[in-house]
């Protein structure tokens, strides 16, 4: 989602998910059996409640903007002037947003957003005049059921508010009547139904692949990705020839467990050439995370490409031109990076490539779903984040 909504999780970037859950998911998926799938669009985030007081719109991009109450119209359009469409994109939706929220009555308002701006709703902004990877047919407005925030403490938190959530989506028709610029879709939560794969090879194969990587860790199923990247780290570690006790604060510090050491706390009980060698090691942690997340991020990729080939997004027309589309911008994005001959670049495209797996994988005009697994809120992108990576090779 971005913005003051927040990053909707991998899978593969919960490290509190067990391997006994991370397989469970890929089970339903697979079977079509996960709870409260939406579409995933290619879009710009806004967070937005609505102000009793000055009966008018607050809009958000960041924490801090809840915190100070959000933005007015005359605040956002200053936060992106001189953006081009992207300014254009949040000042239409801002007149989009008022113009909907308008259509309810003040006993709706204060129940959905509470007296004083309570309650701040997520929206995705899609304009098509300003495409990313998926080229939509309308410009649209699209609310989403979570996150949903307040201040509480001079902190802004998550809360739980079904019936409020309910009570914004059950007036989206309402809403969709008083917008006045017609070229504009006002919609709650896209809900998709999962169909169930045909052919079980493909959970097998993925299941498989994320058993290879935990027989390497020494993980079993009731351990984490955090306990599984832990274990791999204490492998690579181990190549410093530190102590037990400095291996252990290193591998700490490189996890970010609660009231790990500093790197001056390592730095005072070593020599100076082995503190070199272990400041290098830190350094390349985030590297050393990604690569031992790959198998099992590739495994994860391979059933959600299968997963989501048959669904088609809510708002292309023409789903099998908009992937003939796509496909084609990578074929000249690759050749364009080919061309280049730059030696990084290639490296990153060739990396891409591998998680798409193939040009063929580009089966869908949609860039995902969004789930709910036990409380927690899911995506599965399949060859969208490949491809949206290919695309931005060498854009600037």
């Amino acid at each position: 989602m971005g913005g003051a909504a927040g990053h909707l999780q991998h899978l593969y970037e919960d490290r509190d998910l067990t391997f006994q859950d991370l397989k469970q998911i890929l089970i339903d998926a697979s079977s079509g059996k996960l709870e409260e799938v939406t579409e995933k669009f290619d879009g710009m985030n806004i967070m937005f409640s609505w102000d009793l007081t000055s009966n008018s719109l607050r809009v958000s991009r960041s924490d801090s903007d809840i915190k100070r109450g959000g933005m007015n119209a005359k605040q956002l359009s200053e936060k992106f002037r001189g953006r081009g469409q992207i300014s254009e994109s949040f000042n239409s939706a801002y007149k989009v947003l008022r113009g909907s929220l308008s259509a309810l009555s003040t006993q709706e308002k204060k129940n959905i957003f509470g007296t004083n701006k309570n309650r701040w709703y997520s929206a995705e902004i899609i304009y098509a005049e300003n495409p990313n990877v998926v080229n939509y047919d309308c410009n649209a407005l699209t609310l989403h059921s979570w996150p949903v925030k307040t201040v509480s403490a001079d902190r802004v938190v998550v809360i739980e508010a079904p019936a409020a959530v309910t009570a914004l989506v059950k007036n989206v028709e309402k809403m969709q009547k008083s917008v006045s610029q017609t070229s504009w879709r006002v919609s709650g939560p896209i809900v998709l139904k999962l169909k169930r794969l045909s052919d079980g090879s493909c959970l097998r194969e993925s299941i498989e692949g994320i058993n290879s990587a935990m027989l390497r860790a020494g993980v079993t199923n009731a351990n984490t990705l955090g306990d599984y990247l832990r274990s791999m780290l204490q492998e690579n570690a181990s190549d410093l020839m530190l102590s037990p006790k400095l291996t252990e604060m290193v591998v700490s510090r490189c996890m970010s467990d609660p009231f790990s050491p500093t790197l001056n706390d390592i730095k005072k009980l070593t020599e100076k050439e082995q503190y070199v060698a272990v400041k290098q090691f830190v350094d390349n942690c985030p590297a050393l995370f990604k690569e031992h997340l790959r198998p099992i991020k590739h495994s994860i990729n391979k059933l959600a490409i299968e997963m989501l080939e048959s669904l088609q997004s809510s708002l292309v027309s023409d789903g099998e031109r908009e992937v003939a589309r796509i496909k084609h911008a990578v074929r000249e994005k690759i050749d364009e990076v080919t061309a280049l001959g730059d030696e990084q670049t290639t490296k990153l495209l060739n990396e891409h490539l591998d998680n798409l797996q193939s040009i063929d994988k580009i089966n869908s005009p949609i860039e995902g779903v969004v789930f709910v697994y036990k409380g927690c809120v899911y995506k599965f992108t399949g060859s969208f984040s490949a491809v949206n990576q290919i695309l931005g090779l060498i854009r600037y």
